[in-house]
């Protein structure tokens, strides 16, 4: 292939960096429009290993923090974008560019999680190892992802207020591999028989209080397995 001008390879690093501030602003602003717009579907994500399909931007709304995470967000700059002869990479190969019908777009993702029980050592954990989780009101869920190894556990801390409606959500695990348990934060009592045996789906009105969901993989196997819990209080 015959090598392009000069200014030509100018005029496309100016637009992969104009891309790369765009895409890296919309996703730090959590502007899942804007970001979806970018995007070329159906596309394939490596989430850790797993390669999960999105049809369309909606699929994509449903588990848009499990796809762009801080990390992600963080690594996708200007400074770390390369023009490529098929088009361009972002942020060390985690995002692959190619032009359609013209225009640039994300065309595949690669997302690394953090490890199983790293996230329990992270900054914004206890010291007794939950996790704060600051959930929304209202119907749209807040969302947290993460991966777990057999045997393997995280536990996130929550506050509703007085018969305020809890909904929670285990998505991207086949069948009962990975359940969630609600239990009060202080008592650690379970807050049904339910949510004592662990379930995919709980909802529920519970009294104003501090409460603890554990996310608890019960599968065995060598492979990590991806989750994502889903929490809204309505």
């Amino acid at each position: 292939m015959p090598d392009a001008p000069a200014g030509a390879w100018r005029a496309q690093d100016e637009e992969v960096a104009a891309f790369a501030k765009a895409f890296a602003t919309a996703c730090a602003r959590r502007d899942r429009p804007a970001v979806a717009s970018m995007i070329r579907f159906p596309i394939v994500v490596d989430v850790s290993g797993s390669r999960i399909p999105f049809q369309n931007a909606a699929e994509l709304f449903e588990r848009f923090d499990l796809v762009m995470t801080p990390d992600l967000c963080r690594s996708i700059s200007a400074a770390a974008a390369r023009v490529t002869p098929e088009g361009a990479t972002l942020g060390k190969n985690l995002v692959e560019l190619r032009r359609v019908n013209g225009t640039l777009k994300a065309t595949a993702m690669s997302v690394t999680l953090t490890p199983a029980g790293a996230t329990a050592r992270s900054a914004d954990a206890l010291p007794n190892g939950d996790i704060p989780l600051s959930v929304r009101v209202g119907p749209r869920p807040t969302q947290r992802s993460g991966t777990l190894e057999a045997g393997g556990s995280d536990a996130y801390l929550i506050r509703a207020s007085a018969q305020q409606l809890v909904e929670i959500r285990i998505e991207g695990v086949p069948g009962r591999d990975v359940v969630a348990r609600l239990v009060d934060a202080r008592s650690n009592t379970p807050v049904d028989a339910r949510a004592d045996q662990g379930v995919r789906v709980w909802a529920g009105r519970v009294a104003a209080g501090e409460y603890r969901i554990q996310v608890v993989r019960r599968s065995a196997g060598p492979d990590t397995l991806t989750y994502t819990l889903a929490v809204s209080l309505r």
